[in-house]
């Protein structure tokens, strides 16, 4: 079965930002028949992504936004041209998207690929991605998410969800299916829920408030707060920080004292 991959291309977008720096910016379209596919691999470099879900569509979707800066718009447009690059092909029945920026000793350049995705919605997506912001919106299969910095929202999910990120706040709102989460650094908020969920947070407040089923706890440093909970809540533990649970209405576990 032959496999097409749609490509095009807009112009150069030159912009000046900033004293004495020059942005280039390249967009590009990239297609893919999801038809015969049901799991999505997603290996991104550096930049924000957006990842939505549609019922009706049966191709993966890629806009992609390369950015590059320097002091000339000359050497942007190179470093551009030279070093970012992205893929998005089908291995064996398996969408594989992958974003790549390469860096050298000395150069000042800095580059970016920002990314919005459209999938179907009846797609497993496993993402990693380096460094930048995420969202992601509406699936309806399984999600796992390896998340270096900045910022994670996830909301309007269907599916089980697994999170590991590095540094950054993590949002998650109506999200129904068991999730686990560890951050290591940052502010982790759960919204409006439904499931089984452990939370491992190794510095950064915890606030939970608005779920359906079973809530376990794990802090290093920071606060917890857990509020209307339909359900058992259990407290690992927690190193240092204080721990407010209200309107539970299921058994409540503390093993801090």
């Amino acid at each position: 079965m032959k496999h097409f991959l749609k490509i095009s291309s807009l112009a150069l977008a030159i912009l000046l930002v900033g004293c004495n720096l020059e942005t280039v910016e390249q967009q590009q379209v990239l297609e893919l028949d999801a038809s015969h596919i049901d799991s999505f691999l997603i290996d991104h470099d550096e930049g924000d992504v957006q990842i939505r879900s549609s019922d009706s569509a049966n191709m993966i979707e890629v806009e992609a936004t390369f950015s590059a800066i320097s002091s000339e718009e000359e050497l942007a447009a190179a470093f551009l041209e030279r070093n970012l690059t992205l893929s998005l092909e089908n291995v064996d029945g398996v969408a594989m998207l992958k974003t790549s920026i390469k860096r050298i000793a000395n150069e000042s350049e800095e580059g970016d690929i920002h990314l919005e995705i459209t999938v179907p919605a009846h797609l497993k997506v496993e993402l990693k991605q380096n460094a930048g912001k995420l969202h992601i919106q509406g699936l309806q299969e399984e999600l796992a998410v390896q998340h270096g910095t900045d910022s994670l929202v996830i909301e309007d999910v269907e599916a089980n969800v697994t999170i590991t990120d590095g540094a950054g706040s993590v949002q998650l709102m109506n999200v129904i299916g068991e999730t686990r989460i560890n951050n290591a650094t940052g502010h982790t908020v759960v919204a409006d829920s439904a499931g089984d969920i452990v939370i491992t947070n190794g510095t950064g407040d915890v606030e939970l408030e608005g779920f359906n089923g079973t809530v376990s706890v794990r802090s290093g440093a920071g606060h917890i707060s857990i509020n209307h909970v339909d359900g058992d809540v259990t407290i690992i533990e927690s190193a240092q920080g204080n721990v407010e649970i209200e309107n539970v209405t299921g058994e409540i576990v503390n093993f801090v004292k």
